[in-house]
């Protein structure tokens, strides 16, 4: 049976790049030929709004979720793409948590800011929480965003 990866792109801040981070690792799949599916559970929408707004390769597809429905719509994307990024919503919430439970993997954008930092290690514990308790490992990493060129702070050295 066919099994996707699924990537979730988390942070209880928002505002720290996860839908810029996703829409990035699809248009990055589809180039290099995977068929790329966008869980966007996120009530702004985003996702959605850039799927509907303009061209977007055919390789991609996009669908909404929430708490409610996370499982199934994973499920779903799982028998039908290659790759399943999820973008959920910038508040500690039940769609974050279960997007962290369900994920391969877990990528957790943050800009160079005391709260996104602070939010990120929250998450960054809610992932190893989720790992504990399914006993399985998830991995994870932090991702610096919107850092501009010229500046290398301490924390990224």
């Amino acid at each position: 049976m066919h099994q996707a990866a699924v990537i979730a792109a988390a942070n209880a801040k928002g505002g720290c790049g996860k839908t810029t981070t996703i829409l990035i690792l699809a248009g990055e799949y589809a180039a290099q030929g995977y068929r790329v599916h966008i869980i966007d559970a996120d009530p702004r929408g985003r996702a959605i709004k850039w799927a509907s707004a303009g061209t977007k390769p055919t390789s991609i597809t996009v669908t909404e979720a929430n708490a409610t429905n996370m499982r199934a719509e994973i499920e779903k994307a799982s028998r039908a793409a290659d790759v399943v990024l999820i973008d959920v919503e910038g508040t500690a919430n039940a769609a974050l948590t279960l997007a962290v439970a369900y994920a391969n993997a877990v990528i957790i954008p943050a800009q160079m800011s005391p709260p996104d930092v602070e939010d990120g290690l929250t998450t960054i514990q809610l992932v190893q929480d989720m790992a504990h308790a399914s006993r399985r490992v998830i991995p994870y990493g932090l991702l610096w965003s919107n850092v501009p060129a010229a500046i290398r702070s301490r924390e990224m050295m």
